[in-house]
């Protein structure tokens, strides 16, 4: 058996070489997502909750989705907390509760009361007594 040169020939067949590429980020690395079928701790999620105001709603981006709570600023100094919405994707990991935090701390830094119209919201501060105090308006409760 004679070798054309002092290199030997590659084990692999080259099918598998162009299936791991060495530009391609490891598969358990942020860029693709979790090693195999395990799904990351929802709670660890160190999702960044932004003001867009041209929007006018606060957001929690993700690769899974868009969470929002919109609101309006009105001229006479009051927060509208109108609605919020948490994509079926994004459900469980606390994001509403954490947008409606990040709303009424905004007001409470801006000096703003609120009206909520949101009933997520309202719920959110029958559960967080320390905020009845930003709030002017909120919805009437639901007749059974």
């Amino acid at each position: 058996m004679s070798n054309a040169g002092p290199f030997r020939p590659d084990d692999v067949d080259e099918t598998s070489e162009e299936s791991f590429p060495a530009s391609d980020a490891p598969s358990w690395t942020a860029v693709t997502g979790a090693h195999g079928a395990v799904d990351p701790p929802a709670s660890s999620d160190p999702i960044e909750i932004t003001n867009n105001e041209k929007e006018s709603q606060l957001e929690a981006s993700t690769l899974e989705g868009l969470a929002y709570l919109r609101y309006r600023l009105m001229r006479h100094g009051a927060l509208v907390l109108i609605h919020t919405e948490v994509p079926a994707a994004l459900e469980g990991r606390g994001l509403a509760s954490r947008l409606a935090r990040a709303g009424l701390e905004m007001a409470r830094a801006r000096g703003l009361k609120v009206i909520v119209k949101c009933p997520f919201v309202a719920s959110f501060i029958e559960r967080h007594p320390e905020y009845q105090d930003l709030v002017l308006e909120r919805p009437m409760p639901r007749s059974p």
